[in-house]
């Protein structure tokens, strides 16, 4: 009988004593948080559209470049009149404009929380041309989100600025279909129906960044920059080459790589010494037979 006892205690009090032993133990380090260190091929959307290339380094820091519109109404940061803001275009002249577009430089920073979300802010400078001076200035957006390194790594971030809420939407950098040609787009640009023409020079490195030239469209050129995404997404920033009127268009839209065929949208501003106007564009774009 005493036998039995002690073979039957003996297990309980093992398994006493590892439980003693566990709930001394030190709690167990949190695993590591997948890094979003490297470059990224960003999407934009929500209440602002286009493209952007962020670099996020090992200092928390981040660098990039983006091209963007959106149809909200840019705050009014003077109270006896409306400013006129674009973004990283000076201008000289005096015009009204209702968007908030252009391309922009960015810089800010990156870390965690403690649950392990990526979270942080970026700076985007800008330029706001009042009726008296040009000054640069800043829109910051917070951001949240996650980063994965899987079979398919990609980046979310959910961003909020004064102009609303938006999406950047990532994949690793990487190298693209070069979509360097001569073009030719069909569409309207502020609901007239246009023609245009412009070619398409790749920077070389990834084929993700090219100059536009030789644009034009009805009654003024222009010239700018593109960006590709990987993501399947083109953005197109371009300015006229007038010197008595001023024309900022960005389009944004679907790309087929494969037959180098587009579909854009944006909108577009033209300033004058005397007024100023806006509107949307449309065009489809494809290469020039």
């Amino acid at each position: 009988m005493k036998k039995h006892l002690l073979t039957k205690w003996l297990p309980l009090a093992v398994a006493s004593a590892l439980a003693l032993l566990v709930g001394m133990a030190p709690p167990a380090q949190a695993a590591a948080f997948d890094s979003p260190v490297g470059a990224w091929d960003v999407t934009l959307s929500g209440k602002a559209k286009g493209n952007a290339q962020l670099l996020f380094n090992a200092d928390g820091t981040i660098d990039g470049y983006a091209q963007l519109y959106t149809t909200a109404k840019p705050p009014d940061s003077n109270p006896r009149g409306p400013d006129e803001v674009t973004r990283t275009d000076t201008v000289t002249t005096t015009w009204h404009i209702t968007n908030f577009l252009g391309s922009v430089g960015i810089d800010g920073r990156w870390g965690f929380d403690e649950r392990g979300k990526l979270v942080g802010y970026m700076n985007e400078g800008s330029s706001v041309s009042t009726l008296t001076a040009t000054n640069i200035s800043t829109n910051s957006v917070s951001f949240s989100g996650v980063v994965s390194l899987g079979t398919k790594p990609h980046i979310t971030l959910q961003g909020s600025d004064s102009l609303g809420k938006r999406t950047y939407s990532g994949i690793p950098d990487g190298p693209l279909v070069d979509l360097s040609g001569v073009y030719t787009g069909t569409g309207k640009r502020g609901g007239s129906k246009v023609v245009e023409f412009f070619t398409l020079t790749s920077r070389g490195g990834n084929n993700n960044t090219y100059d536009v030239t030789q644009g034009s469209s009805p009654g003024f050129t222009y010239s700018g920059v593109a960006l590709l995404s990987g993501r399947k997404q083109l953005s197109m920033k371009t300015t006229s080459l007038g010197t008595n009127d001023y024309i900022l268009t960005v389009v944004v839209g679907s790309v087929n790589t494969n037959k180098a065929k587009a579909s854009l949208k944006g909108h577009f501003v033209k300033g004058s010494d005397t007024s100023g106007t806006n509107g949307s564009v449309s065009l489809n774009t494809f290469p020039s037979p």
